[in-house]
């Protein structure tokens, strides 16, 4: 009797119900996530570093320590998302419920980024009387243009917290939105395969 010839019925069994799909997305998550937590600890170190030697050191230290809980808030939702993912059940529908969790993973990043970066700014223009937009350079689109410092210092950061706050409301309700839209696509597939 011949030997088996192996197969890879049991990889593209795992494809198709979607586990091993998730196991590699939940881990890439979780490697990202440790990632983002470095990076954060190094660009913390590095902007500290920057405002100490440029003079600002009350307002970087501040940013800095904020940079650093931004970091770990990002990192602690990632990795929760991660585990959202691990334990989606098995289903035809592979892909369209993890992408349903990464737009609700990336809301929440966003939505966490504006709160701290528009308290950190609002203060930090409080102290040093710049803008805290200047601070993250090439970066700065992900944060609405506010009028910070234009109509006068506290004022001006009141305005740039709002801002911050809106448009980080704003984008968690839009990613969500579309997140619940995708859901609803695979909930009409089901039903329309079950008639």
């Amino acid at each position: 009797m011949p030997a088996a010839i192996p197969t890879l019925d049991p990889v593209l069994k795992s494809l198709e119900n979607g586990r091993l799909v998730r196991s590699w997305v939940a881990i890439a998550l979780r490697v990202i996530a440790i990632l983002a937590v470095v990076g954060g600890l190094v660009a913390a170190y590095r902007a500290l570093k920057y405002l100490s030697q440029s003079g600002s050191t009350g307002g970087g230290l501040l940013l800095g320590v904020l940079m650093v809980l931004a970091v770990a808030m990002m990192a602690q939702i990632i990795y929760y998302r991660a585990g959202a993912i691990a334990r989606l059940p098995d289903s035809r529908f592979t892909v369209i419920p993890i992408v349903s969790q990464m737009l609700r993973c990336a809301g929440e990043i966003y939505a966490a980024f504006a709160l701290v970066f528009g308290l950190g700014g609002m203060v930090f223009l409080w102290i040093t009387k710049q803008s805290p937009l200047d601070l993250i350079g090439s970066f700065a689109f992900v944060v609405p243009r506010a009028a910070a410092g234009s109509a006068g210092v506290f004022v001006g950061g009141l305005l740039f917290l709002v801002y911050t706050l809106v448009a980080g409301f704003v984008a968690l309700l839009l990613l969500y939105a579309a997140a619940e839209a995708i859901l609803a696509l695979v909930t009409i597939a089901q039903n329309t395969e079950k008639k």
